[in-house]
């Protein structure tokens, strides 16, 4: 091999080395070197794309943090909280995923936010307890209602303990996927919820509006295995569509809904202009509930509701198992 080759090849592997070596970190928070030996947003801010941050203290961190960049955020031998954690998306492409959050210091939320600009998010919550109060949904994904051109929001939500609660008229979700602007995909599974005087809201609260773009739904989510109890709400499990001719696809499986201040143990509403919902309410076991399931369409505005109710197990409902209305498919 001629010298010229062989300084060609060494340049090209440090110039490979220091890129991978670029790639990821593993970051210590609190630790005693910058950036992370102030606040967590300054450990956030001062990171790189795609690394990792371990939190390694079991106080709460009263911070409201803000996530731009690809991060992971999870405990090492430590049980911590964080008042609010936000990973938000505009014009470039942000992963987010947070692991392992206790509810230690009251209310301790996670919510991705998709705004204009054509960047995609994705958000992972795994294995948190979370608390939300008041308008503050204690874990959400969100594209927001602002016009302009949009990537697509992702989320996974699994294996959480959730709890919501709200103070005079105040609503917000336990956990909610809303889509104010089309391209959304969620996944709520295996989550534990607990929801008390939540007003006109649901448990978990499934929301899309805005005509869908060119092969996507506008809101399309898969809710399965998760166990909702509580009183004081609208429904358990609600999946509505909104206005602009919304396309909104759902499937329900195999969730637990229990609570008999629940209007509705689950709630299937199309009653917007020219809107539709797909919904598939498969093997759910609903109890105390007023009504344990309620699909209704309104069809005097163009709306319309599609799907399969199947293999439910509906007990002591004071008003009916099933409600259906202007649902002929």
């Amino acid at each position: 091999m001629d010298p010229t080759t062989a300084l060609h090849r060494l340049a090209a592997l440090l110039v490979l080395g220091a890129a991978l070596g670029a790639q990821a970190a593993n970051r210590i928070y609190p630790d005693t070197a910058a950036p992370c030996n102030t606040t967590l947003q300054a450990c956030i801010d001062g990171a790189g794309s795609g690394d990792r941050i371990v939190l390694v203290t079991d106080s709460h961190i009263a911070e409201d943090v803000l996530i731009r960049k690809n991060l992971t955020l999870e405990p090492g031998q430590a049980q911590p909280s964080v008042r609010s954690v936000t990973a938000l998306a505009s014009t470039a492409d942000v992963e987010v995923t947070v692991r392992g959050l206790t509810s230690r210091g009251g209310a301790s939320r996670v919510r991705g936010f998709l705004e204009p600009g054509g960047g995609n998010l994705k958000l992972t919550v795994t294995g948190s307890t979370l608390v939300g109060k008041d308008f503050n949904a204690a874990l959400e994904i969100v594209i927001s209602n602002k016009t302009g051109r949009y990537g697509r929001a992702q989320a996974l939500f699994e294996g959480n303990t959730v709890s919501q609660s709200v103070a005079g008229s105040n609503c917000a979700p336990a956990i909610a996927a809303h889509a104010f602007n089309p391209g959304l995909s969620a996944t709520l599974a295996r989550n534990a919820v607990t929801a008390t005087h939540l007003g006109q809201c649901a448990a978990i609260g499934l929301y899309g509006a805005g005509a869908p773009a060119a092969g996507a739904w506008t809101l399309d989510a898969q809710v399965r295995q998760n166990t909702v109890r509580g009183s004081g709400a609208d429904a358990g499990i609600q999946v509505r569509n909104g206005p602009g001719g919304a396309q909104v696809r759902a499937t329900v499986a195999d969730n637990l809904v229990a609570g008999s201040g629940f209007a509705d143990g689950l709630s299937a509403l199309a009653d917007n202009a020219n809107g539709s919902a797909d919904v598939r309410l498969l093997n759910n076991t609903v109890v105390d509930a007023p009504t344990g399931l309620r699909a209704t369409a309104r069809t005097d505005l163009g709306a319309r509701l599609t799907g399969v109710v199947a293999n439910n197990l509906f007990a002591h409902h004071a008003s009916g198992a099933m409600v259906l209305e202007n649902v002929p498919d």
